[in-house]
């Protein structure tokens, strides 16, 4: 009987920022695949974009997929309402914080103007759960300042590495990224067996696959 495999998420919001390296060593017992792509740069073998939070991605290991990023706040969390307040109790002191922040109700679009004190409240509630709409940009450059990427290993990499074997190896941060746009990432010019020689001496738990044409 095949073992189920499992399917980890890990909400970054909640275990702050943690290197890749140690997710993979206490999720998985084997190392993660990794290879150097046609830009000669170091990447993820296996990877995609997340199914479970609005940024964020899925690395494949062998052992089981596991699913780095964060959701959209909540206008409560964005607002930092404390859980003390209660919208039926203190809705004067939860509505001032929402309207210096957003200069309007929202959260009464939907409700009648001379509704009682009851639905303002529920309506305020409902909002407060509501996600805020992602400004993708602002999203996208968080995760790439806290949290995993496809280049992480690379990254990594470089950081543990001597100057002489970085200039041995060829080994340099370079941007892929266009006049609008920054893509780092980490260039290796050695092979798929220096490669390899490089992750077990610092301890990386990467190990990289396929040949690459020097």
């Amino acid at each position: 009987m095949n073992t189920p495999r499992p399917h980890l998420s890990f909400d970054l919001e909640q275990i702050g920022h943690r290197p890749l390296a140690k997710l993979i060593r206490d999720n998985f017992s084997s190392p993660l695949e990794i290879k150097v792509d046609a830009d000669r740069c170091i990447a993820i073998a296996n990877w995609g974009s997340s199914r479970s939070f609005d940024v964020g991605m899925l690395i494949l290991h062998g052992e089981g997929a596991m699913e780095v990023g964060r959701n959209s706040p909540t206008y409560g969390e964005y607002l930092g309402v404390p859980p003390e307040l209660e919208p039926d109790r203190d809705y004067s002191a939860i509505a001032e914080l929402a309207i210096d922040s957003f200069g309007d109700e929202h959260w009464l679009e939907d409700v009648e103007s001379d509704a009682d004190h009851g639905r303002r409240a529920a309506a305020l509630r409902a909002w407060l759960g509501e996600r805020m709409p992602i400004d993708w940009e602002a999203a996208c450059d968080w995760l790439l300042d806290n949290g995993p990427s496809d280049r992480t290993p690379g990254f990594e990499l470089e950081s543990h590495m001597s100057k002489s074997d970085k200039e041995q190896f060829g080994v340099k941060i370079v941007d892929l990224g266009g006049p609008a746009s920054s893509v780092p990432a980490v260039r290796f010019l050695g092979s798929i067996e220096d490669l390899n020689m490089l992750l077990n001496k610092v301890g990386l738990p990467y190990v990289a696959i396929g040949p690459v044409k020097r």
